[in-house]
């Protein structure tokens, strides 16, 4: 039988990384997200790099051949000369992979849904989830503790980000509507109704969605 995967993308405060996280725990699956980072080091053999740092600043994050150049030799899973965010992208994906042949999870971000797709194996549910810009202002905040202008910053700066690692490694645009089976507003919804929502269409038969 095969298993389930809902693959999040999300706008910059739009609560994301909550409604994943609610959604797992309400099915009982597993939630990977910023964890996929620290097991894709582990999985990659890359804790013991003196390039460690580099491979953690390159989650989500397109090549960027300046900044993350790497110095040492690579392994057999990393190889020479490649770039960090190239290296943790792919390794992260083989996990991504693994992952959903051996269990139902909930994964945000990463390329996941893009991927999975791919393979006959994984029903996949592909949910964008979207908020207001001032929900979102306000979202980031009230977490952070930030003024207006800082949230503003930072909103702008995280979404053309995601943007264009989703691009580089897709060559689909992270905004299109027709990549997406599910887009939810949090602004309307709240998350928790937002991870009811999910949860619901998570269970239900893929082929009538």
């Amino acid at each position: 039988m095969a298993h389930k995967a809902l693959c999040i993308n999300r706008l910059a405060g739009s609560g994301g990384h909550v409604v994943g996280e609610m959604v797992a725990k309400k099915l009982g699956i597993g939630y990977y997200d910023s964890n996929l980072l620290q097991m894709a080091v582990e999985y990659g053999g890359l804790l013991e790099s003196s390039q460690l740092q580099k491979y953690l600043d390159a989650d989500e994050k397109m090549p960027n051949k300046a900044f993350f150049k790497l110095l040492d030799e690579g392994n057999e899973n990393v190889p020479k000369g490649s770039s960090a965010s190239d290296s943790i992208y792919e390794i992260q994906q083989k996990l991504i992979r693994e992952l959903a042949n051996r269990e139902d999870c909930v994964i945000v971000g990463r390329c996941a849904g893009e991927t999975l797709s791919a393979m006959e194996n994984v029903d996949v549910l592909k949910v964008f989830i979207m908020a207001p810009h001032d929900f979102r202002v306000d979202t980031i905040m009230a977490k952070y503790d930030w003024t207006k202008r800082e949230a503003e910053h930072e909103i702008k700066k995280l979404d053309r980000r995601r943007k264009d690692y989703f691009y580089n490694y897709t060559r689909k645009d992270w905004l299109d509507n027709e990549i997406y089976d599910v887009i939810v507003n949090t602004g309307s919804l709240g998350f928790e109704r937002s991870a009811e929502l999910l949860a619901g269409f998570f269970t239900m038969d893929p082929t009538i969605l």
